[in-house]
């Protein structure tokens, strides 16, 4: 199993989703989005090899799509950094 940390980028879009889903859906469904994607994180760091690599949009990252949300993240040695998550909210006005 390899470790896996989240960049300060990545924790300020997860408390914005987070309080998206509050407004939006209510406390239970935002628990429940946001618990899941530190399970995806999870399938992520241990099948990182699994997820094309996208070198022209960002040179080692590759991207998780999760829900209307796509992770990013990148291999380093025994870690996999989480580096963004870009999604809806990103595109709202």
């Amino acid at each position: 199993m390899i470790n896996y940390r989240i960049s300060n980028e990545a924790q300020e879009y997860l408390i914005q989703i987070y309080q998206y889903c509050i407004s939006q859906f209510g406390a239970t469904q935002a628990e429940l989005y946001f618990d899941a994607f530190f399970e995806q994180f999870s399938v992520i760091a241990n099948n990182a090899f699994a997820f094309e690599s996208v070198h022209h949009i960002k040179h080692g990252y590759r991207p998780c799509p999760y829900g209307s949300d796509t992770i990013y993240f990148r291999i380093q040695d025994d870690l996999v950094e989480i580096m963004a998550i870009i999604g809806r909210l990103d595109f709202q006005e």
